[in-house]
């Protein structure tokens, strides 16, 4: 019984951790969307009509459009990775735990023959 809890607690946490994910590639997406609509209307707005006046702001604009997708878009793999790859190692974890403890009462059988 307990064992069956542990298992849906688990299976709670793990559509918890895949909702988050989802979540953050939707926004994701959606910022960076913004940004280039942003980068677009305002910053072709800003070139057109106050020539070399916001060069900064221009600039600053284009630095922080380009920036931010990359910064994020790697902090996103990490994110995903964390989801995906997390639990792998820890089932592959468990699954030599238990090889190993296998191998062990194997040798104990083998010492009291």
């Amino acid at each position: 019984m307990e064992e069956a809890y542990n298992r849906l607690e688990q299976a709670k946490k793990r559509v918890k951790q895949l909702k988050k994910f989802y979540s953050h590639i939707v926004a994701f997406i959606v910022v960076n969307i913004a940004l280039i609509v942003l980068k677009l209307e305002v910053l072709g707005y800003l070139k057109n009509k106050i020539d070399g006046v916001d060069f900064y702001v221009a600039h600053w604009l284009d630095w922080e459009i380009i920036s931010t997708p990359i910064i994020w878009g790697l902090i996103l793999v990490a994110h995903g990775l964390w989801v995906f790859y997390w639990p792998l190692t820890q089932k592959w974890e468990e699954r030599q735990i238990q090889k190993y403890i296998e191998k062990e009462n194997g040798k104990e059988h083998e010492r009291y023959r």
